[in-house]
């Protein structure tokens, strides 16, 4: 409001000051910031500074209260249930006591270790998928998609998929490899 009050010889005084401190199209940059403070209602102004003190004291009552203990408590509940869906939907990968591991990342990841097959499940908003790839080379991964449809699909396949992805085979069997145009086929 003060730019926009102010006479133009100190508007160019400010222009300039910009210019010398770098700013680039600093006019610009003045006339935005003017028009955006006049837009503003007194109100506004004032409960500013009271919602960002309201704020900070949430933010500090949060983590001094609740986040040492319920954030990992959430990560472990949101890791249980996926184990738990994994379990449900590909309960044929299952053979072996210790072949689901949970891994510790910001969302729930769990990996399946299966024969020549290395599967990467991994929930995030309400997404739940799934990748595969040959336990040789686990950074050559390829997504199966949902894990319904994964599972659906890897029942019936699960052999041929087992035996592409071996070290043998796979790198012949990488070049051409699509996970859903090969599963449809078949």
């Amino acid at each position: 409001m003060q730019i926009l009050a102010a006479p133009l010889s100190e508007s160019l005084t400010n222009v300039r000051f910009a210019a010398r401190c770098g700013m680039k199209s600093s006019y610009y940059a003045l006339r935005i910031l003017a028009v955006q403070r006049a837009n503003n209602s007194p109100v506004i102004e004032l409960l500013r500074p009271l919602v960002w003190v309201i704020g900070f004291v949430f933010k500090v009552v949060y983590y001094v209260l609740f986040a040492w203990w319920l954030t990992p408590w959430l990560r472990y509940k949101a890791n249980r249930k996926l184990v738990e869906d994994a379990e449900r939907s590909l309960w044929f990968l299952l053979q072996e006591p210790k072949a689901i591991k949970v891994l510790h990342k910001d969302w729930p990841s769990v990996q399946i270790l299966s024969g020549n097959l290395l599967f990467t499940i991994v929930r995030w908003r309400d997404e739940t998928n799934v990748s595969v790839a040959p336990k040789h080379a686990p950074t050559e991964s390829y997504q199966l998609g949902f894990l319904d449809d994964a599972a659906r699909l890897l029942q019936a396949h699960l052999e041929d998929l087992n035996a592409g992805f071996s070290e043998e085979r796979f790198p012949s069997f990488s070049v051409d490899f699509k996970p859903r145009d090969w599963m449809r086929s078949r």
